[in-house]
Order: C-alpha cells, then structure tokens, then sequence
C-alpha cells in the first residue's frame, strides 16, 4: 500500500493480494424496478436466500420481479418463507437448485386465487437437466369456483412442471396444494420423486407424459413415498399414450373420488358425479355418507 499527499488532498491506493488456489465469491448483482442496485453473495454451499434479496413474504407483494432476476443469472435458491409468485420461474441454468427449510414453511404462493400460468408452466418450470427441488412448500391458491368447461379446465397452472427433453430432475420433500392443474407435471427422462404430498388439486395429482408428446418421449420415472389426496374431476395419477417404465413404490391415495364428485357437484356436473360414483364402485372403493352427501348437493 502506498499514500502519497499534495496540499490537504490525501489519496490512496491498495494492491490485494489473493492466496493461491482462492477466489472471491461471485456476487449476485439485481436492479430493482426502482432502479435500486443490490448485491447479494451465496452462501458457502453457493445458495441465495429469498431473505437476501428481500421478498416480502406476503402473497400480497410479488415477489416475482426479484427472484427471477436471481434465478435468470443462474444463482441457486433457498426459500427462508413462502414468497409470492405472479408468473413462473423458468430455471435457466443445468444443475440449477431450489430449497427450502421445510416443505410446510418456505417455498412459493401464488399471488391471486386461481392463478393463470398456461398448461406448460408451473411456478417452477423445469427446461434443463439435473435440476434439484427439496424442502418447499407450493400452494396455488385454487378455490371451488374453478369449473370444468367441456373437458377443458379454463385456469390451469401447476406447482412444478418438467418440459419435454429434461432429464434427472430431483424432487424431494414437498407439500403441493391448490392448484388448478397438476401438482406435478411430468415430461422427459429419469426423474426421481421422494417422499411428496399433494392435494387438492383440479386435475390429477401426477400427470405423465402429454397428448402432443412423441412415444417414447417419457420413461424411466421412479417415485417412491408418495401421498396424494383429494383430486378434483380427474384423480390421483395422469398417465398418457407412449409413457413408459413408470415405478411407484410406496404411494397412498385418498379421499379422490369423494373430493371428484363435490367437485362435480358444485360445478353443476351432477351426470359427471353420478359417473364417478360407478368408477369408484368399480375400482372396489366403496361409497360412505361423505359420497352420498356429496351426490346430494349436487341435486339441490
């Protein structure tokens, strides 16, 4: 270091030195719509915490804007809450993760009731391979009013959604609620699902492979401690032409058909309820007073 002196005006310069085999971690530089710059360094495990780079927490207040400047330079994520979404976050780079602490206190919440992302997005939208998702919470906010509409369901956007061609996504311990397609939406190769609840989601909880999709285009899913609750209009698994080499182990299904039909109900699809109450008939699931309270209101 050297100091050098004309007059009162003092200067300084520094020379820094970094010890071999060192670098300086790379900071995260965001603007914001304010034109606020921020820098945010990760962690030593290389994640950014939505705490970090200042979300709200509040399903009020997007915190979109924020997130998907970090995520767009490639920065891996860790939820420290749940932070509010108004559109999806693509993942942008291989390898890319996103975890929270826990899967019922930290991850992602839709900013509006029946949320609109398009069927092939979800608020995480898997592009590229080996992306790792864990410990997070999603909850779309979906409510009753969401109808079926001549087969087609109006609001559709699901909590994770895997494009076509992605391979070896990691998806462990997750809590998916109310959203108003998939709790997971599933194209591409040798995907791995681990201990995952999901409920109360219009379509099915699991969908596998797409109607537009080439055969032989998904294969090789493996999902193992998986629970999924109520389903409306559809049920628990989603599984179309060409998927193939699909392993469940260790999964368990409850209240589908029950939920189906109130669903129907209240959308005014009493024939479609009476349907479902042969399918479940016929699958050896017997009707109870929830069932008949549900075809009930229906009728009113």
């Amino acid at each position: 270091m050297c100091a050098c002196t004309t007059g009162d005006t003092w200067s300084m310069s520094f020379t820094v030195v970094i010890a071999a085999g060192t670098s300086p971690s790379p900071a995260a530089h965001m603007t914001t719509s304010g034109g606020l710059n921020v820098y945010a360094v990760p962690d030593s495990e290389g994640y950014l915490s939505s705490d970090q780079i200042a979300c709200a927490h509040n399903p009020a207040v997007d915190d979109y804007p924020k997130l998907s400047v970090i995520v767009s330079q490639g920065y891996d994520l860790r939820m420290t809450d749940e932070s509010a979404l108004s559109d999806h976050l693509p993942t942008a780079v291989n390898g890319q993760r996103f975890i929270g602490l826990s899967a019922r206190n930290s991850g992602f919440i839709a900013t509006v009731e029946d949320q609109e992302l398009g069927l092939a997005n979800g608020h995480i939208t898997v592009m590229h391979d080996d992306i790792l998702i864990h410990d997070l919470k999603f909850n779309g906010r979906r409510t009753n009013a969401v109808k079926w509409d001549e087969g087609e369901i109006p609001n559709r956007s699901s909590a994770i959604y895997l494009r076509s061609g992605t391979k070896r996504c990691s998806m462990r311990n997750l809590y998916i609620t109310s959203y108003t397609r998939h709790g997971i939406g599933m194209l591409g190769i040798g995907h791995r699902i681990d201990n995952v609840e999901i409920e109360e989601c219009v379509a099915d909880c699991l969908g596998f492979g797409s109607g537009a999709e080439a055969t032989n285009a998904t294969f090789d899913i493996v999902c193992t401690n998986v629970r999924l609750k109520t389903s409306f209009f559809r049920g628990a698994f989603e599984i179309n032409d060409g998927v193939h080499d699909i392993v469940v182990n260790g999964f368990e299904v409850t209240g589908t058909f029950n939920g189906a039909i109130t669903a129907c109900s209240r959308a005014g699809e009493w024939k479609r309820g009476m349907a479902l109450l042969k399918q479940m008939k016929a699958s050896g699931v017997p009707p109870d007073v929830c069932t008949f309270n549900a075809l009930l209101l229906g009728a009113q």
